[in-house]
């Protein structure tokens, strides 16, 4: 008899430990969100005719169109900084939506499919304080601030709804999974402050891989915006 009560008490404390309710993981919230930049000149110099082209929102050595321009990888449509707690962590994202694109069929480079894209660039607290620092001795020397935090979320499989929808919730939820699992390869932020013409300017290029490839990567392309718009990006 004790022997079946004993046999009785562990299978209901075994089945007791297994019983668990099912919890959903909790995902952060922005603290903080910037207002966002909207406009700015983006400057090529043309290899062939030498001369400087101008696009707004857009890098690119021609003029380009509304029906082209997610072709050109540096493009925008806005850009802002907001801030996520994670694990007692406090991080600065660098985000940005941008119009993007691919084939349906890219063997033979046919049917180009327009999507757009939340791209982001992940800083910590003390590489955040830096860049504003960089920022404001207005020197002119490039500013390079490196992650392997980055990713981005595209609309286009927004149709099927769930984890999907192109909105802040399913945002937050990659960028938590990009800081649970970073990447091997570095992207990084390049910008100057510098005075042109009597004007405070910031010269930039958004986030990229190939940053560390070549020197003075701002000369020949860049965005320009004027200091005052840009600092209106950060959260103090």
């Amino acid at each position: 008899m004790k022997k079946i009560l004993v046999l009785f008490l562990f299978t209901l404390i075994y089945q007791t430990s297994f019983s668990q309710s099912r919890t959903n993981k909790v995902i952060p919230k922005f603290e903080e969100s910037s207002p966002e930049i909207k406009k700015a000149v983006g400057w090529a110099l043309n290899n062939t005719t030498g001369k400087w082209i101008e696009n707004a929102n857009c890098i690119f050595q021609s003029e380009v169109s509304k029906y082209t321009i997610s072709m050109i990888p540096q493009n925008f449509n806005w850009i802002k900084i907001n801030k996520i707690i994670y694990n007692e962590l406090t991080y600065y994202v660098f985000l940005y939506e941008t119009n993007s694109g691919r084939y349906k069929y890219p063997s033979i480079k046919k049917d180009w499919e327009v999507e757009k894209q939340m791209q982001f660039l992940l800083l910590s607290d003390g590489e955040y304080s830096s860049l504003k620092e960089e920022i404001n001795k207005q020197n002119g020397l490039e500013i390079k601030i490196s992650s392997k935090l980055h990713g981005y979320f595209s609309d286009r499989y927004n149709v099927l709804g769930g984890e999907n929808i192109y909105n802040e919730e399913n945002l937050i939820a990659r960028i938590v999974k990009v800081i649970e699992n970073p990447d091997y390869f570095e992207y990084c932020i390049l910008l100057n402050s510098q005075k042109v013409d009597n004007l405070d300017v910031i010269r930039f290029k958004l986030p990229n891989n190939s940053c560390s490839l070549k020197k003075n990567y701002l000369e020949n392309e860049y965005f320009e915006i004027s200091r005052i718009e840009f600092l209106k990006m950060f959260i103090y």
